[in-house]
């Protein structure tokens, strides 16, 4: 019966692989049109976006900057007022001049878009796995079933909106046959330039993805190459982008971001003391180190409606055991298994993105929508992770 199982699941695995794998460029089309068209199909079903944001700065940032109301009203929506509009003017429009459906759809089909660059960096983190035609898209649908991602499917927060470009620059910066090309490179720093201006939090995975090139286990040269041009482009498409705002609010408050960090620039109208969110920060090393634990007991942690999202708890404790059996097996003289150089970069990229990502966002928000990029690649990073803590098939299998 066990072997009738298995064949069956074997079959089903292939048409999965032949119909929606990564093997070939039409298999690769075919799973990401699916999914985004699920995604429209979801955003309809769960009806029309009314989130709190929603209410107070996006449709008022997006009619305010079309009526040029930047330095006539005093922060009718509080300090999100002076957040970069980009990502609410296309919504705006939409739904004064689209019916609510098509704006709801277009969002859903955006963000189901972000499966592709997931699929994708799982595909390359798999060399060598017979399986991973068929199980790279499977653990890119794994990580769309996140609990932050999942709570804003489909509304107007930027967090999934954005993504797509994130994991889009993380994609494209992966070396292929150990080298970067530079189209590449720069156009994932078109991308990364692109999300930080559209939603300024992104600024953690900027410095996450910088920090992965310059760990990448290829010559320095290389590296610092790719890294400036990754920066340099960056740079510059978000000074395009977001600059001739941020000049326009600098022109008229004396602070680029204000209110935000006014103890730098001191604008007459904002107060000196810090107007960041920061209740949601650790409170101390303790609590920072076992974060991940913490916030998955008690989800009110991170944020205001609570996320239950377990796998937080089950990576932190198996990255730690395969930390523990990593060291144990180097102080014994264990043989580790080679990978080749390529993938070793892949590998070791993804997890400085991964580890750096994290840290950064416990240091500078914590709060738990900020990590919607992460969750994507959760379940990517575990699997990787229990494959080297057990890498016999039945420790795969578990």
């Amino acid at each position: 019966m066990s072997s009738r199982l298995r064949a069956g699941a074997e079959r089903i695995a292939g048409g999965f692989a032949r119909a929606f794998g990564f093997g070939s460029r039409a298999g690769v089309v075919r799973a990401a049109v699916a999914v985004a068209l699920l995604g429209a199909l979801v955003s309809l079903l769960q009806g029309q976006d009314a989130n709190w944001d929603l209410r107070n700065y996006h449709l008022h940032n997006g009619w305010a900057w079309l009526q040029g109301r930047l330095g006539m009203d005093l922060a009718p929506a509080q300090l999100q007022t002076y957040f970069v509009p980009l990502l609410d003017v296309p919504y705006f429009l939409l739904v004064q001049h689209a019916p609510a459906p098509l704006a709801g759809a277009l969002l859903g089909l955006v963000h189901g878009l972000v499966f592709l660059p997931v699929a994708w960096i799982a595909w390359r983190a798999l060399a060598g796995d017979p399986r991973r035609d068929w199980l790279a898209p499977l653990l890119g649908l794994a990580g769309l079933a996140s609990a932050a991602f999942l709570s804003e499917f489909g509304n107007t927060m930027g967090d999934n909106t954005t993504a797509p470009l994130v994991l889009g620059a993380l994609a494209l910066c992966l070396p292929a046959a150990g080298q970067w090309r530079n189209g590449r490179v720069v156009l994932a720093g078109v991308l990364l330039g692109a999300a930080v201006a559209l939603k300024l939090t992104n600024a953690i995975y900027a410095v996450a993805l910088g920090l992965a090139v310059l760990a990448a286990p290829l010559p320095w040269r290389a590296r610092l190459r790719s890294g400036v041009l990754l920066a340099g482009v960056a740079l510059l498409v978000f000074a395009v982008l977001a600059g001739p705002w941020l000049h326009a609010v600098w022109k008229a408050y004396g602070n680029p971001l204000f209110p935000q960090y006014n103890v730098w620039f001191q604008a007459p109208l904002a107060s000196l003391e810090a107007t960041a969110d920061l209740r949601w920060r650790p409170h101390g090393l303790g609590d920072a180190l076992l974060r991940p634990l913490l916030f998955t007991a008690r989800p009110h942690l991170v944020s205001e409606l609570a996320l239950l999202q377990a796998i937080w708890a089950v990576l932190y404790i198996v990255a730690v055991l395969a930390a523990v059996a990593w060291l144990w097996r180097r102080l014994r003289g264990g043989v580790q298994a080679q990978v080749h150089e390529g993938d070793a970069a892949v590998l070791r990229m993804l997890g400085v993105f991964f580890l750096a990502g994290f840290v950064v966002w416990t240091w500078m928000f914590s709060i738990h929508r900020y990590l919607v990029v992460l969750e994507l690649l959760a379940p990517l990073v575990l699997w990787l992770l229990l494959a080297r803590l057990w890498p016999s098939r039945a420790g795969a299998r578990v």
